[in-house]
């Protein structure tokens, strides 16, 4: 048996940054990661010189000083990734418009309107608001409050990152994007609305009609606060982290898989599916709650009470992504594309993120050529039937491409596409029904009524996707530093400024 401070099961970035932490402190720190590859969702993998993201593209919060990912970073001491800021963020193509997204939020303000002129001036008070909404969060988010919060600490930390602009966002609580968008009266222009819907499907998981506001507004704000391409991949940044765990004196071991986890007079112990044995006195869960039910005993998962349980039965989104290889792409090819579509092309959400790898990131792909990543929401309900699982992954393919091809021009470039269906989702990173991106962002599942990074059980923590504030590198990595502050008692952001 092998006996440490704390157990973390789960390599994605959540798990990684609790790890970096909590190893720096001087706790001993086991992390097992299931797969070949550090980052979960936003890892990679590998065919012959090519290199593929595996999901998560876009680099949020590494922006200087601010960036939740730079602050991590710096506090490990530890050399920032390499990577380009970018002065367009991406560029959104439908039937109606195509809108190129300004990094300067003044910039893509002006240009939003001269695509929609005749909204121009309702597009302009929006955005204030959203511009708004964006520098409160950013202010908010340097402290890392926790949600929802459990404990005296946790609301004298609410209530301390707050500063008195934060009273201005609160008859925005309870309502929808689309509720704040019907004050400007922008929720009836098509166009519009299907561009904000873009958006926030990538960074929220979810509709205008159905994101909480603030965070919504905030989902909108984000690519204007600091936007990187990053050289290779996020998964470099990952791999950066299990090296920081080994350096401070940790294990970070890949091919690990746990199949049961339990606990045995007050300590947590979990059994891989070799039958080696780990104990800790604390134990860290980087697996969407999803996994719980096989992963845990019937009383744990009974003692974690009826929240745990019910979202443990939720499904969420799935994806399908295509991964694909260039001889090469004209100079001025967008790095990130959003492409949107009609009914006519009946694929659930109606919209494919897609990105490309810089020209002569030899990281990536050898020369000239590139590789790139696309992918879309899809419901796992839509792939249970294992007899037309094949077929359907095949045709999804088919029809994806031709409206990538039909969009970008790349036919003549295009070598090698290989599908990412669901049940690669499964197999590969462990995500049950190759559900990914945490819940959708809705009142429902967000800010007060996320899951906290707490659970019912002494000892045991969660982090990840699943938990508050959500989906994204960025948002993992603060429920890792969620978990750091309560197994140790520290303040993150006060231990900065030391």
């Amino acid at each position: 048996m092998e006996y440490t401070d704390v157990l973390i099961i789960g390599g994605g970035f959540g798990g990684l940054t609790a790890a970096g932490l909590l190893s720096r402190a001087g706790k001993s720190v086991t992390l097992l990661e299931a797969s070949n590859e550090w980052g979960g969702s936003a890892g990679k993998f590998r065919r012959g010189d090519y290199i593929y993201p595996v999901g998560a593209t876009l680099g949020l919060g590494f922006q200087e000083p601010h960036g939740l990912h730079y602050r991590v970073f710096n506090h490990l001491g530890i050399p920032q990734p390499e990577k380009t800021l970018l002065t367009t963020v991406m560029d959104v193509h439908s039937a109606g418009f195509s809108i190129r997204v300004h990094a300067d939020m003044d910039t893509h303000i002006q240009h939003l309107c001269r695509v929609f002129p005749e909204i121009s001036d309702r597009i302009q008070d929006f955005y204030r608001l959203v511009a708004k909404t964006g520098d409160i969060f950013l202010s908010l988010l340097k402290k890392a409050p926790v949600m929802p919060p459990k404990t005296w600490r946790d609301w004298k930390s609410l209530l301390a990152s707050a500063d008195g602009r934060a009273a201005a966002l609160v008859p925005y609580y309870r309502k929808t994007v689309t509720q704040v968008l019907g004050q400007f009266q922008l929720d009836k222009h098509y166009g519009f609305m299907q561009y904000i819907n873009g958006q926030l499907l990538d960074s929220m998981q979810a509709s205008a009609d159905e994101a909480a506001a603030l965070l919504g507004l905030y989902g909108l704000a984000i690519y204007h606060q600091g936007s990187h391409y990053m050289k290779g991949g996020l998964y470099r940044s990952a791999e950066s982290l299990a090296a920081a765990v080994k350096t401070n004196g940790g294990q970070a071991v890949k091919r690990r898989t746990i199949e049961k986890i339990y606990r045995n007079n007050g300590r947590w112990e979990a059994v891989d599916k070799r039958g080696r044995l780990f104990a800790a006195q604390d134990l860290v869960l980087n697996v969407p709650v999803q996994a719980l039910p096989s992963l845990m005993s019937d009383a744990d998962f009974t003692a974690m009470g009826g929240k745990w349980q019910k979202r443990s039965r939720t499904s969420i989104w799935s994806a399908f992504s295509m991964y694909g290889t260039l001889t090469e792409a004209p100079a001025d090819t967008p790095l990130f594309q959003q492409i949107m579509w009609g009914p006519e092309n009946a694929f659930e959400k109606e919209h494919m993120f897609v990105s490309l790898s810089e020209e002569k990131d030899t990281l990536r792909a050898p020369g000239r050529e590139r590789t790139f990543t696309v992918s879309t929401h899809t419901s796992p309900e839509r792939w249970k039937n294992k007899a037309s699982y094949d077929e359907q992954k095949q045709q999804t393919l088919e029809e994806l491409k031709q409206i990538l091809l039909a969009q970008t021009g790349w036919s003549g470039a295009l070598t090698s596409l290989l599908p990412g269906a669901p049940h690669a989702w499964e197999h590969y990173i462990h995500r049950p029904d190759g559900m990914v991106g945490g819940f959708p962002q809705t009142s429902r599942y967000a800010l007060f009524n996320s899951l906290s990074h707490r659970t019912n059980l002494p000892g045991l923590w969660m982090c990840g996707d699943s938990v508050f504030p959500g989906g994204s590198t960025m948002a993992v990595t603060m429920s890792g530093i969620h978990v750091y502050e309560s197994i140790t008692g520290s303040r993150f952001y006060k231990e900065e400024q030391i």
